[in-house]
């Protein structure tokens, strides 16, 4: 089964233009998604695939799915590692 993930409690975010900010509140800092990453976390977060989310892409930008596939897949995972996504339970 394909994970779906969220937000963590307590992780500000806002999407200014086509740019997604998050705000770690602990530290203060602010993250930056550009047009695509801000694209593919909305995604994420309505419980779309990571594949799903490729195909999509792909008929909005000059990429095959696999590339988009392993760009979201490595965002999924910097994402993770910084707190500002959760697999959901």
């Amino acid at each position: 089964m394909t994970p779906t993930y969220t937000l963590p409690k307590g992780i500000a975010h806002k999407k200014l233009q086509e740019e997604l900010f998050f705000i770690t509140p602990k530290n203060a800092m602010i993250h930056t998604l550009n047009t695509m990453g801000a694209q593919m976390v909305s995604h994420l977060l309505e419980g779309r695939s990571p594949r799903e989310i490729a195909v999509a892409l792909s008929q909005e930008y000059d990429a095959s799915p696999e590339r988009i596939e392993a760009d979201l897949k490595d965002l999924i995972t910097t994402l993770l590692e910084q707190g500002l996504l959760e697999e959901r339970p």
